[in-house]
């Protein structure tokens, strides 16, 4: 009633009417043996190094939502400070190395290193671990080196032409036992001799998600497939599991038949925009939350060697940032100086004036006219520039919108 969208209804009528011009083969139609798939999410707690960090990030979110909330839109610095932001909750969800590179505070690691000792105990079991950064599957690698664990190591650095040597090495190679990969691989990589695939970190769009789980759950897998997802409790994470959900039921829905009417609730995107700033009470509309997914998702599902680009600007643009802000508070100051010395120049001469009452009397009178037909007195000023009675007027107007705010 108030114009705000907490749901869509008749879904199934949107897919009945794009029906002729969609070809669509899901895998309950196309692949009738799969075996079974069982998901899992473990929440794990983050350091608090980690929630510091995600803390400041949020806080920086919280200011430029509720800008767009005030203002209507973001510039394009801001938003780029955004994504940057909202990138850098994610990161730090993970590992603080991911961000500099220096520190290591982090528990999803120390938590997949006992699962994978419990999980490879069975000497026939191979597992896939895929994180979206790098930077992260850097640090995995060192740990299954520690580990002694054997592994194949895709990112997106490896060439193309090397990648099928990794996908027969994981498959033929009995010692070879995990397959740690980014999002790097695209369409079509096949590691179903794995029957265990393991999420380090959560995408924004559900697709990638299931697309990671596709390249073990697939036709000619024999085995079930368990599906663990890390999720950093009290983070951007968290909330993004939501998220994903609400998406997954608005397509099925659309286009597979599935529920015809869903609704967000107003409590489910508070929620969701709690993820993004919960430093403050201010309730964040739809559009804001839509315009920060929408303009997330086009740096987040690139190929995950597109962060060196993201980590590469964070100094630049924290510089740029600061000089920006020091350039604006010395041009302010300036200005103030400027305003506060034409205002005492104005107090003295008045001061002068008032001091002396003939000088008081004749200017008075200079500027006193009496009209003849009304026999009223008017106060006068007479000004030969007319360039200064439309700048008075333009100071008279701004006055008095600052005193309406």
């Amino acid at each position: 009633e108030g114009g705000k969208v907490v749901g869509y209804r008749e879904l199934n009528k949107i897919g009945n009417s794009i029906s002729s011009l969609c070809i669509r083969r899901t895998k309950k139609e196309v692949l009738k043996q799969l075996p079974e798939r069982i998901d899992k999410t473990i929440m794990v707690d983050v350091t608090t190094k980690q929630f510091n960090i995600h803390q400041e990030h949020q806080e920086t979110v919280s200011k430029l939502v509720n800008k767009w909330k005030r203002f209507g839109f973001l510039s394009e610095k801001d938003r780029q400070f955004l994504l940057i932001a909202l990138n850098c909750m994610r990161m730090v969800s993970d590992s603080t190395y991911i961000l500099d590179q220096k520190t290591r505070h982090d528990t999803k690691i120390d938590e997949l290193k006992i699962l994978l000792e419990e999980i490879l105990q069975n000497k026939e079991e191979k597992v896939v671990i895929f994180s979206q950064w790098e930077r992260m599957t850097r640090l995995v690698a060192q740990e299954l080196d520690q580990m002694n664990i054997g592994y194949e190591y895709l990112h997106g650095g490896i060439p193309a032409k090397d990648r099928k040597d990794l996908l027969s090495n994981f498959r033929e190679d009995p010692d070879s036992r995990v397959f740690l990969s980014t999002d790097a691989g695209g369409v079509g990589l096949n590691l179903q001799s794995a029957s265990i695939v393991i999420s380090l970190d959560c995408p924004w769009n559900p697709a990638v998600l299931e697309q990671r789980i596709a390249r073990v759950h697939r036709l000619g897998q024999a085995k079930p497939v368990t599906v663990i997802n890390y999720i950093s409790r009290g983070t951007i994470e968290e909330k993004m599991l939501e998220l994903l959900a609400f998406k997954k039921q608005m397509f099925e829905g659309v286009l597979d038949g599935g529920t015809d009417t869903i609704f967000m609730g107003e409590s489910k995107m508070k929620q969701f925009m709690k993820t993004v700033e919960q430093l403050t009470d201010d309730k964040i509309v739809k559009n804001a939350s839509e315009d920060i997914i929408d303009s997330t998702i086009t740096v987040t599902e690139q190929d995950s060697i597109s962060e060196y680009s993201l980590f590469n600007s964070l100094d630049s643009i924290a510089k740029e940032k600061h000089n920006t802000a020091v350039s604006s508070r010395e041009t302010i100051n300036q200005e103030m100086n400027d305003f506060l010395q034409t205002g005492i120049t104005f107090l003295d001469k008045l001061n002068e004036l008032l001091s002396d009452k003939e000088k008081t009397k004749r200017a008075l009178a200079s500027i006193i006219e009496k009209d003849e037909n009304t026999n009223q007195s008017y106060l006068k000023i007479p000004i030969a520039n007319e360039e200064l009675i439309n700048k008075s007027a333009d100071v008279l107007i701004n006055l008095l919108q600052m005193i309406r705010r």
